[in-house]
């Protein structure tokens, strides 16, 4: 509706100078003209319609607007609630209990990204947790997922793999949004050979660590966007503090 709103204010503008213009030569006595009298009476009904009619579809916007605001913070508010109860409990717990919360607290946390993002119902969350494949050689393997079946492969952490530049992203702590694979030239991203299009990545990271990577991806393109790597990264902030929590001694 949006694109289109303008349409009844230029015609409402359009009609508010034609009547203006008809009241101007309407004439009276024996120069009346009621060809133009009646010009300016249907001009200027049709600019106060034009008005009412901003002025109502104006009023469902907001409402529209604040419907869907409050979804959102109901939405969040259900999803992180549970979260942040496991994770206010952790630091009186065992380092084994610590590590099973965590595990509680990435299942929660990839069914409400889930529930919380637009096009839920394709979408796939992943929380990778960062783990050592060998000494010195670092792989990012999947801690949980969500939503569609693809199961998640491994990143290392080495030169000739793509998991390199996934790995110096976590590291600079950067958020990464790509809108469409098929045309990215961002490191790291593979164009082909992938059942999703579009993806949001967001590093898990405390205090200077790193402990992983939240993923979002979608099949559809134009189903994410950059209005959702607030929400993504949110959870990969609360991923962070739980992780180190979890991994205290």
């Amino acid at each position: 509706m949006e694109y289109v709103a303008w349409i009844p204010s230029a015609l409402g503008g359009i009609a508010a100078v034609g009547a203006a213009v008809c009241w101007a030569f309407v004439g009276t006595g024996d120069a009346y003209n009621g060809t133009l009298f009646w010009w300016g009476m249907g001009l200027s009904a049709w600019t106060v319609l034009t008005n009412i009619m901003l002025e109502v579809w104006r009023h469902q916007s907001r409402k529209s607007e604040r419907g869907e605001a409050s979804r959102t913070r109901s939405l969040l508010t259900d999803a992180l609630v549970p979260i942040i109860v496991d994770m206010a409990r952790m630091p009186s717990k065992t380092r084994r209990v610590r590590e099973i919360a965590l595990v509680r607290i990435v299942s929660n946390a990839c069914a409400s990204i889930n529930v919380a993002l637009p096009e839920g119902e394709n979408l796939r969350v992943i929380v990778y947790r960062i783990e050592e494949k060998q000494p010195d050689v670092m792989q990012l393997v999947s801690m949980n997922h969500i939503g569609r079946s693809d199961k998640p492969g491994k990143l290392i952490d080495v030169p000739s793999h793509r998991g390199a530049a996934i790995f110096q992203m976590i590291r600079l702590g950067k958020s990464l949004f790509v809108g469409d694979i098929a045309v990215s030239d961002e490191p790291g991203v593979e164009r082909k050979g992938k059942r999703y299009g579009t993806f949001i990545s967001s590093p898990i990271i405390a205090d200077g660590k790193a402990y992983g990577m939240l993923s979002v991806d979608s099949p559809s393109v134009g189903s994410l966007d950059e209005n959702d790597i607030v929400i993504v990264d949110v959870f990969a902030g609360l991923l962070a503090i739980a992780f180190a929590e979890a991994e205290k001694q």
